[in-house]
């Protein structure tokens, strides 16, 4: 993003008057230019944009509907008891190999299938072959959640049916996918973050994926 040198002083002065209260837990969630281009609107601390209305939002040229809608989130989550502003998301590092991994966040409230879909997805792997996860790191073992299709496998039950939310930070576990080929990803959980979206998103992409068939 380029700025002019005008409009970046302009920038930096805003901001200046406004150490300690400038709205960088707003900004942090929307795209660089829209956040510049409310800066220089005068929107600046939370407390300006609590006092303006979305019809005020939408009158700065170039902010639209969408941005108008993630202020709005942040305001409310802000308005939220600190008790219950609580990390939603996990980070984790999926490894296939030696400096072949992906980092994904991804919503706690996402099923184990889902995290499937989204490994797969990092990889550029299609999605058409069973998947189980083992929660001891050791293939084959009876401590994993299978797909809800394989009702013959015992285990811990179908990975539709439980939610991210049970894991825990430091915790590693194994995916594996295609029973013929037996792709395996060591998956660790390296953090938490408080994400106001409920999408899931690709960090890191380390190293070329290996062509699935």
């Amino acid at each position: 993003m380029k700025y002019d040198s005008d409009e970046f002083k302009r920038m930096e002065e805003k901001l200046s008057s406004a150490v300690g209260r400038s709205a960088e837990h707003i900004f942090k969630h929307l795209p660089i230019d829209k956040a510049r281009l409310l800066i220089l609107a005068d929107f600046v601390t939370e407390e300006d944009f609590r006092n303006a209305s979305r019809k005020d939002l939408l009158s700065v040229r170039g902010i639209g509907p969408k941005t108008v809608d993630t202020i709005e989130k942040v305001l409310e989550f802000l308005a939220l008891p600190k008790e219950e502003q609580v990390p939603n998301q996990w980070i984790i590092r999926v490894k296939m190999a030696k400096g072949l991994y992906r980092i994904l966040q991804i919503p706690k409230g996402y099923t184990f299938e889902e995290l499937a879909d989204s490994i797969l997805w990092a990889f550029d792997f299609d999605n058409d072959h069973a998947h189980a996860f083992f929660m001891d790191g050791v293939a084959w073992s009876d401590y994993a959640y299978y797909a809800s299709y394989l009702n013959e496998r015992a285990g811990l039950g179908a990975s539709d049916q439980v939610t991210l939310e049970e894991l825990q930070i430091g915790q590693e576990f194994l995916f594996l996918f295609d029973f013929g080929d037996d792709w395996q990803f060591t998956c660790k959980i390296t953090d938490e973050r408080l994400v106001l979206t409920k999408d899931t998103y690709l960090l890191v992409a380390k190293g070329e994926s290996p062509s699935q068939y």
